[in-house]
């Protein structure tokens, strides 16, 4: 994802509480669901993990994860999908 496409989305996030729209989605888990929510803060994985007391690989499985539970290939696609089922 380009540089634009990451503020467009920072920006999205900052108008909208993600936390409440994940939560919706049963299908995740609470970690997957902390993981893609401080992704859409543009969060780096180093910086979730560290915040969650976990390791990157973690972060990593989570956020796989939830991209196969909601049928998209990356982070940034499932942000977009869960933002666009508003």
């Amino acid at each position: 994802m380009d540089e634009c496409s990451k503020k467009i989305l920072s920006l999205c996030y900052k108008t909208l509480n993600l936390n409440e729209v994940i939560s919706v989605n049963n299908a995740l888990t609470k970690r997957e669901k902390q993981c893609l929510n401080f992704t859409a803060k543009i969060w780096r994985v180093e910086k979730i993990a560290k915040e969650l007391g976990i390791s990157l690989r973690t972060v990593n499985f989570h956020i796989q994860n939830a991209n196969k539970k909601l049928g998209t290939n990356n982070k940034y696609q499932s942000i977009h999908k869960i933002i666009s089922s508003i």
